[in-house]
């Protein structure tokens, strides 16, 4: 055995360890463990936690006063305080007790008669301000969420917390917690029996400002959407609700929902239906609906070809060119590089007359799309036709109508016609891409042929879309099927930021780190945010003209002008192959259209506001001059002639005349003068009066002593065009009149 000889140094270097040790297993010794139990940072200023019991260790972090943490022991520090071990978001460390308060939680084991459960039964936050929904029964505990003063919850449960207050556990937009009893009133719901059923009912918005359907029978409850007036809904049940008032259930383009009675006209339905009317039936119809007679022939025609489908006349109350002006500012309404100049606008700001470069849009491509392209593709005349009408079909789920197997006809060729490519760690399981879009369509009320087409839209027939690739930088895993939130940037371009988008936790079920809740999510924000909001086609998708003048040109999802009438072709693709089906079809209808469809853009078509407006006006005075050069020439003047002697005695001949036709002037007479009645006269006038007003004419020179004259007069108008081209009109001639010197 080899004998190790210790130095001084190393002796004591021991001897510190052995000390160190003794402390540290005294301290143990003396530890206490917590089970439930909670404590609150009651320090003004907060408190440090730290990485052991006490002030000379490393701060954890800090907390601010009244910051709830969980406790799990305590033990006696080297300053003499006792210092409590806390658990905070993950993280653990240790608290000085003077700056603690310990409180034991309620027990789980509770006699169930101190907790009330409920069932069927409402709550309405009744604090002026609002009120915290808790993670617990007590203002200890964490904040949920803030609701308003009238919020409509669901309760499910309360008990007497431990302030002296009765807490109610609580469910509002899918989020649970408490409530304290003093800022809520309970209601139990009406028994279904005070209620009445109804079959074959009807109800037609009556009021002028319309009607919002409601999720329950009382204004306090979350409007599901906002009907104009003459609006037709299907009645199912009524009840009186605790405000008096009598409310109905209706069912509307697949919704369900309450309206209040005041604001209803209920009939019972009309037997007759669009497929069994008479053509006479069908016209009255659709005056009654409210379409133009511009509208009424092509829906005529649509109606003998598809007699099951219905259409709605959706009465914007909006003025046709304010409409125009707004969705024609720049950047509004774009166009891409692959159609023809003269698609796009040259108005300052989207085009640069010095470098003749027009001002590029979304990543670039995509240009400000002229007035006449505007005008051409909101004009709903264009697509009154088996494709174009698409465009106008109602975009809610309906599983009467819209099937997986048609779904996947529609997707037929493009990269949605096969398997659905999962990821790992995903727990949904479809086995194609129909699977997962029917199921998203389905779970969120939503049509699923439109999300197929919108998928489509965005990403192409092939599916090379960035941010559906999976394998952007930074970004790798997450998915956005939609490209919501797909711009450019300063520092990202659109591909990023709709990855960007797609990875953040927030609205819509994000983050979207699958396909499936990339679809799902973007299926839930259509449904929020278009569904639910009076863009219920794709028309009114691109132009949103149902909320309000104010709203015209704004929160539209897409700046594509052409992008309602593509996406039409799509849809139709996917009703083709299912026969004759009842679709309902929403149209919009202006005030002060053009008498006729406005023109798809030529090569001649204007391209900035300057340009159609000199065109309009072109065409306004070149039609008021046709209308003065017709009237005009339907004039006819009467004359006759005399001798007449001069004060200074010489012979002179006069001509008189008269004309026909007022309210047309002429600006002069032209008179001409032969020795032969049919023939001799000049390609010259003879004579011209100064004014058009002038009747008399006294012709004193050359004349010869026992020559007859004959003469013939018309008047003339100088019509002048838009550039300044003068055009000379002609009234008709005269009778010849004759008379021998």
């Amino acid at each position: 055995m080899n004998l190790i000889k210790l130095g001084k140094r190393s002796l004591l270097v021991i001897l510190a360890v052995a000390v160190v040790m003794t402390f540290s297993f005294t301290g143990m010794a003396f530890a206490t463990t917590y089970t439930d139990t909670k404590g609150t940072i009651t320090s003004d200023s907060g408190a440090n936690v730290r990485s052991d019991a006490g002030t000379s260790y490393s701060i954890v972090m800090t907390l601010a006063k009244g910051t709830v943490v969980e406790v799990t022991k305590s033990k006696k520090g080297d300053d003499d305080y006792t210092w409590y071990k806390i658990k905070y978001d993950s993280k653990t460390g240790w608290v000085r007790s003077d700056l603690i308060k310990i409180t034991k939680n309620e027990s789980s084991s509770t006699s169930s008669s101190t907790v009330k459960t409920y069932t069927n039964t409402k709550g309405t936050i009744t604090a002026e301000n609002g009120a915290y929904v808790r993670k617990g029964a007590g203002t200890n505990y964490s904040e949920v969420m803030l609701l308003a003063k009238d919020t409509v919850v669901t309760v499910k449960k309360s008990k007497k917390a431990s302030d002296g207050y009765r807490w109610y556990k609580i469910k509002y937009d899918g989020k649970s917690g408490w409530v304290r009893g003093d800022l809520i009133k309970i209601k139990k719901k009406s028994s279904s029996s005070s209620g009445k059923s109804y079959t074959d009912t009807i109800g037609t918005v009556k009021a002028s400002s319309g009607a919002n359907m409601r999720k329950g029978a009382g204004t306090s409850y979350d409007i599901i959407i906002s009907l104009p007036k003459s609006t037709v809904v299907t009645v199912t049940y009524s009840k009186k609700a605790s405000d008096g008032y009598t409310w109905y259930k209706v069912k509307y383009d697949g919704k369900k929902g309450w309206i209040k009675g005041t604001l209803l006209k209920i009939s019972k339905k009309e037997s007759s239906k669009p497929s069994t009317m008479t053509d006479e039936e069908f016209v009255k119809y659709l005056k009654d609906q409210g379409f133009p007679k511009a509208y009424r022939k092509l829906l005529i025609k649509l109606h003998k070809q598809h007699p099951t489908w219905v259409f709605k006349a959706a009465v914007t109350g909006l003025d046709w060119d304010t409409v125009i002006d707004k969705e024609s500012a720049n950047g509004v309404s774009t166009v891409n590089y692959v159609y023809p100049l003269y698609y796009r606008s040259t108005e300052e700001g989207a085009y640069n007359k010095e470098t003749k470069k027009y001002v590029s849009y979304d990543s670039g491509g995509w240009y400000s799309a002229s007035r006449v392209t505007v005008r051409y593709y909101m004009d709903p005349r264009n697509f009154l036709n088996e494709d174009g009408i698409f465009q106008f079909l109602t975009h809610s789920f309906d599983s009467s109508t819209q099937s997986k197997a048609n779904l996947k006809k529609m997707v037929s060729g493009t990269f949605l016609d096969g398997e659905y490519p999962k990821v790992d760690g995903e727990k949904v399981s479809f086995k194609t891409y129909s699977d997962a879009i029917y199921y998203a369509g389905k779970k969120k009320g939503v049509n699923p042929y439109v999300i197929a087409s919108i998928i489509i839209q965005e990403q192409g027939t092939q599916g090379k879309g960035g941010c559906i690739s999976g394998k952007v930088k930074g970004y790798e895993g997450y998915f956005n099927f939609f490209n919501i939130g797909a711009y450019r940037t300063s520092s990202m371009s659109a591909v990023e930021r709709g990855v960007w988008y797609a990875s953040q936790e927030g609205s819509y079920s994000r983050p979207w780190n699958t396909r499936y809740k990339s679809i799902r999510g973007g299926a839930e924000f259509y449904a929020k945010e278009y569904i639910n909001t009076n863009k219920n086609t794709l028309y009114f998708k691109k132009w949103n003209v149902m909320n309000g003048e104010s709203m015209v040109g704004k929160y539209q999802y897409m700046s594509n002008a052409m992008g309602a009438a593509q996406e039409a072709y799509q849809l139709k693709k996917a009703y083709d192959s299912m026969g004759e089906a009842a679709l309902t079809f929403e149209i919009p209808v202006y005030k002060n259209m053009p008498s006729n469809a406005c023109p798809r853009p030529t090569e001649s078509s204007p391209t900035s506001l300057a340009e159609e407006k000199a065109i309009e006006e072109a065409k306004a005075l070149e039609k008021k001059n046709a209308k003065i050069q017709a009237g005009v020439e339907r004039i006819n003047i009467s004359g006759k002639s005399s001798i007449i002697t001069k004060e200074n005695g010489k012979r002179c001949i006069q001509l008189v005349w008269t004309r026909s036709v007022t309210g047309y002037k002429v600006d002069y007479y032209e008179i001409y003068r032969s020795t032969s009645k049919n023939e001799g006269y000049s390609d010259k006038p003879f004579y011209t009066t100064k004014f058009g007003t002038t009747r008399k004419y006294v012709n004193t020179k050359k004349l010869t002593e026992g020559t007859k004259y004959y003469y013939k007069i018309r008047g003339v108008r100088v019509l002048t065009d838009y550039y300044g081209n003068e055009t000379l009109v002609y009234t008709n001639w005269s009778n010849i009149m004759s008379r021998k010197y």
